[in-house]
């Protein structure tokens, strides 16, 4: 389907979810990064839900994005690359979580 097959109502529509979705982005883009930045220099430790939030807002706005360009016509491989770094971008982070945990678990029973 071509963007100038779109209805007028329905590209409304995809253009303010796009508009969110950006901007959800690019709030909880830097954020995360910045504080992903202060936990690996041993900062601010406190604060890993609040990235653990950032993160999968980020994703979450991310696969809108790709959905949106989907529905518009963008190409499938664009889609599917997007799809594919935020299931990557998920699964290190729950990685890097259940590391966490197992290191703290020892380390808080002594």
């Amino acid at each position: 389907m071509e963007n100038a097959k779109i209805q007028p109502r329905r590209r409304s529509a995809l253009q303010i979810g796009t508009t969110i979705a950006r901007w959800l982005m690019r709030i909880s883009g830097p954020t995360a990064f910045v504080l992903g930045v202060l936990f690996w220099t041993g900062n601010a430790l406190t604060l890993i839900p609040v990235h653990m939030l950032a993160g999968i807002v980020l994703i979450l706005a991310l696969w809108t994005l790709a959905i949106v360009a989907a529905v518009s016509g963008v190409h499938r491989g664009i889609v599917a690359l997007a799809t594919i770094w935020g299931l990557i971008a998920m699964s290190l982070g729950q990685g890097l979580a259940n590391r966490i945990k197992q290191i703290h678990t020892p380390v808080q029973s002594l």
